[in-house]
């Protein structure tokens, strides 16, 4: 299997080019980077986008939605809102229900990580993100598997 697919249950490749994910991080460098390991898992650069306050987050959800968005990477560590308060407002709306909300952080501790699986976190993924792994765990995030890495 290629780096820039994933197989589907059929067992044929899955096209991550048309994976919409919504990266919620507060500091452009650590977005810069989440941007360059998702293009290296095979989703298109165009189906990013970046908002770091929750106030700019649920704007962008509530009234900019365009096509599913297939993943959230969320950092907790944000101004404001932390992504705990972030999580909570998305899962109340209808269309954030069952989508994968990922806890991105450099807060790696199995404190932590319990906090986000017990807050209602679809996985973890501690920073910084090897970029040797990141790839294939978005894929198996994106086949529906839970993904709780701390290192």
């Amino acid at each position: 299997m290629s780096e820039t697919t994933q197989e589907n249950q059929s067992g044929q490749p899955r096209d991550l080019s048309n994976v919409h994910v919504l990266v919620i991080e507060d500091k452009m460098d650590s977005y810069s980077i989440i941007v360059r390991l998702l293009e290296r898992a095979g989703v298109s650069v165009h189906n990013h986008n970046w908002k770091a306050n929750g106030l700019d987050i649920v704007n962008f959800v509530e009234n900019h939605i365009e096509h599913e968005i297939d993943l959230i990477l969320l950092d907790l560590g944000l101004p404001n809102e932390d992504g705990y308060a972030i999580l909570t407002r998305l899962r109340q709306i209808p269309h954030f229900a069952q989508t994968p909300i990922v806890a991105v952080t450099g807060h790696v501790d199995v404190e932590e990580m319990r906090r986000a699986q017990i807050a209602g976190f679809s996985g973890f993924l501690g920073k910084p993100l090897d970029k040797q792994r990141f790839p294939g765990q978005i894929q198996r995030i994106l086949a529906g598997e839970a993904v709780w890495e701390n290192v």
